[in-house]
């Protein structure tokens, strides 16, 4: 899925958590997406699930939405996104994107099954 309308001051950590907050299990892979010049987000992450009923159940829950404490700002626009899958997803990152994205802590999060994350989100 594609989220639109994020805070360019939230996080990983703090998307993570606020999804799992409000019972946004599944998720399995996150990326935020960030400017290298600049280091900010660019007000929109991707997210998969390992199911497609969650996928549906979080853009049902979500789609046109606020994140809580973010008060009167957008509202979430999610739509389906056009690659699907955990490793469809990371294969899309070369090794020269990867280490760029490490420098500004920025890599990608994927999660196990047991809510394990892969890098410090």
């Amino acid at each position: 899925m594609m989220i639109r309308n994020i805070p360019a001051r939230f996080t990983k950590a703090q998307l993570l958590r606020d999804f799992g907050a409000h019972g946004s299990s599944g998720i399995d892979y996150l990326f935020l997406p960030v400017d290298l010049q600049s280091g900010k987000t660019k007000g929109m992450a991707f997210v998969n699930f390992r199911s497609k009923a969650q996928a549906t159940e979080f853009q049902e829950v979500w789609h046109r939405s606020r994140l809580p404490n973010h008060g009167r700002g957008k509202v979430l626009d999610i739509t389906a996104a056009q690659v699907h899958g955990v490793t469809a997803n990371l294969a899309q990152f070369t090794d020269y994107t990867l280490e760029s994205l490490r420098w500004h802590d920025a890599l990608p999060v994927w999660i196990d099954e047991y809510g394990r994350a892969s890098s410090d989100a």
